[in-house]
């Protein structure tokens, strides 16, 4: 099942069966940099405001979103946090999550945090924290979205991992928060030994 490619090279889908089966095609570059345009200013520098894309494929919004976020003079903490998205295609879910996890070591290393330190992996640790709870697979993002204008189902009852930018608390217990933790610890920890993952590889320079 190879992958559909536009004109120009970018991912259009990751196959003619992903197309029929769940209508997948990724919103081009352009598209995106225009309907981001759209947004104002204000809104993207609220630190309380939290954009949702309910089918985010590989990532082209959430990447769009961060950027623009961080320029706005958003931390990456809280850029991070304000981003939800959604996806059916497990796969998919894996290569947005590592487009976002490239652009945090990025921002790390403009910041001047020496790669492999221990302040390097406590704050890529807490990265991965919140985009493995925030960018997550669904069944159905449609049913997931109409539910959460009813305030009820997997939207409505996630909790944020440090700190809930709404301001209605909605926050993982400490319970809760110590075991994402610990996953994700011995996913640095086993990548580290030589069980690769991808998603992680950007923290590692591989």
């Amino acid at each position: 099942m190879p992958p559909i490619l536009t004109k120009d090279g970018n991912l259009a889908s990751t196959s003619k069966e992903n197309v029929k089966a769940n209508g997948e095609v990724f919103t081009p570059e352009y598209i995106v940099n225009d309907m981001m345009a759209m947004i104002p200013s204000e809104f993207l520098a609220d630190s309380s405001a939290v954009m949702i894309e309910p089918t985010c494929g590989t990532g082209n919004f959430l990447v769009k979103m961060y950027t623009t976020k961080r320029l706005a003079g958003l931390t990456i903490n809280e850029t991070l946090n304000t981003i939800i998205g959604m996806e059916l295609n497990e796969k998919t879910v894996v290569v947005a999550q590592t487009r976002l996890y490239e652009l945090v070591a990025n921002d790390m290393i403009q910041m001047g945090i020496k790669q492999a330190s221990k302040q390097w992996f406590r704050m890529a640790i807490e990265c991965v924290m919140i985009v493995r709870n925030n960018i997550f697979k669904v069944k159905d993002s449609l049913i997931v979205m109409n539910e959460y204008a009813k305030g009820k189902g997997t939207l409505a009852n996630k909790k944020f991992v440090f700190s809930d930018p709404t301001g209605n608390n909605e926050v993982m217990t400490d319970k809760q928060r110590t075991a994402l933790e610990t996953k994700v610890k011995t996913a640095f920890r086993k990548h580290k030994d030589g069980t690769k993952s991808i998603t992680l590889a950007p923290f590692f320079g591989d």
